[in-house]
């Protein structure tokens, strides 16, 4: 354009301060009536450009957890008295990206399912697409806003099955594991802990699992459980680490004794560890009654013991018995067997004694004799004696009673019989004696 065009140009056209444009054409009429006055314009044309319209974003709730949906709220304005716009709006945050959702009268909703937003804060952007309607009049426009993404806590059940128990006995513990109605079911594994004992890990398996705890790994007294949930990596993106817990009552175990019968003794032996060999199954004392070095006497006795644990805490004292047999012993007595002539004397009879216990003794034996028979009979004599402590301990023992000899015989009673066909008295403890006459 040659100077004067220029002019003529600037002349019909401008941009005012706020963008719009203007056009002037046409010809005006001139003072004169004339229709080819340059000066006077009759037609105006105001060209408006694209506008940027305003997006909001507004979220249902500003927190949700991860396994929680969202409906987002898009408005979508321009100017005063400019047309609602028209076309679509789509919302991204992180991985997520929503379909495109049509506007209408400028507004949408967006949908964002449970378990599409990670943890943390996310920003929600929203981008405005305008259609083929609102293109000539909106620019693509977007908008954000935020929402904080929280993991979910899971529920830790923590069932025993007993409230108490004692000390001496195991544990199984079922735990479950939530995270609510509807919601992918939790993996990964549980720990229990009570005072100083710690399980090792047990995996879940469709939220559950069963920790055994051994039988003395938990104290007397009232012990919480404790178990500690712990998300694996599928799980890790929803759930919390978690816990739960529950009590159990744990009362002094009774140790367990075992104590074989002994074996029968002879009176005399004294108690040694050979009978006294009780045992228990946790470390702890043993108090026998009677206690070694004792002798007991002949018959049927009872021995006690009573056990005292070293863990006085976790377990309670014990007491067993068992009986022991003790056979009475042999007291062999030995009658000398004179021989003598017919209507001679009596000689001296005399008695030796063997196989007295215990520091027992003898009183000075008496002896008599009832009579002599003729030749080939036999005599019966008497010996007197009495044990100086217990003789029901003593069982004793002579010569063969068919041999013509001395005939040792043991009766406690004290009616009279015969020996051999000749009257004898019986005394308490007594021994008869017969003696072979030529």
């Amino acid at each position: 354009l040659d100077a004067a065009a220029q002019a003529l140009r600037d002349k019909f056209r401008r941009t005012d301060g706020s963008g719009h444009f203007w056009l002037f054409g046409g010809w005006g009429r001139a003072a004169n009536g004339t229709n080819d006055d340059t000066s006077e314009l009759n037609d105006v044309w105001m060209f408006q450009p694209a506008a940027t319209p305003i997006v909001t974003v507004t979220p249902s709730s500003a927190s949700i957890t991860t396994m929680q949906a969202l409906s987002v709220t898009v408005k979508v304005r321009g100017d005063t008295g400019s047309p609602a716009p028209t076309g679509t709006a789509a919302l991204t945050s992180g991985t997520f990206t929503s379909s495109a959702a049509n506007l209408s009268g400028g507004n949408t909703t967006i949908s964002i399912p449970a378990g599409s937003l990670s943890a943390g804060t996310k920003i929600l952007s929203v981008s405005y697409t305008p259609d083929s309607t609102s293109t000539s009049i909106y620019n693509g426009a977007s908008g954000i806003a935020s929402v904080t993404v929280t993991k979910l806590t899971p529920v830790v059940a923590v069932n025993p099955p007993w409230s108490s128990i004692t000390t001496a006995q195991p544990l199984s513990v079922s735990v479950a594991v939530s995270g609510g109605s509807g919601i992918p079911t939790p993996t990964g594994s549980v720990t229990l802990t009570s005072g100083s004992y710690t399980s090792t890990a047990a995996t879940l398996g469709s939220g559950s699992a069963t920790i055994n705890v051994p039988a003395g790994a938990l104290a007397a007294g009232t012990d919480i459980l404790t178990v500690s949930y712990t998300p694996e990596t599928s799980s890790s993106t929803i759930y919390n680490s978690a816990s739960g817990l529950n009590s159990v009552t744990l009362s002094p175990a009774s140790p367990v004794l075992t104590w074989a019968t002994p074996t029968p003794i002879v009176y005399g032996t004294a108690l040694s560890a050979v009978q006294l060999n009780a045992s228990a199954n946790v470390p702890g004392t043993f108090a026998h009654n009677p206690d070694a070095g004792v002798v007991l006497d002949a018959g049927p006795q009872t021995l006690s013991v009573t056990f005292t644990p070293t863990d006085t805490i976790n377990y309670t004292a014990a007491t067993t018995t068992v009986q022991l047999t003790v056979n009475k012993a042999t007291l062999t007595v030995t009658a000398s067997s004179p021989t003598v002539v017919y209507g001679s004397a009596v000689p001296t009879i005399t008695a030796s004694y063997s196989g007295l216990q215990n520091g027992d003794g003898l009183s000075a034996p008496a002896l008599s004799v009832s009579g002599i028979g003729t030749p080939g009979n036999v005599a019966a004599g008497f010996i007197g004696w009495a044990l100086s402590d217990n003789a029901a301990n003593t069982s004793v023992a002579g010569n063969d009673p068919t041999s013509p000899a001395v005939l040792v015989r043991y009766n406690t009673s004290t009616v009279a019989s015969t020996v051999d066909g000749i009257p004898a008295f019986h005394l308490t403890h007594g021994e008869y004696l017969s003696v072979a006459v030529p």
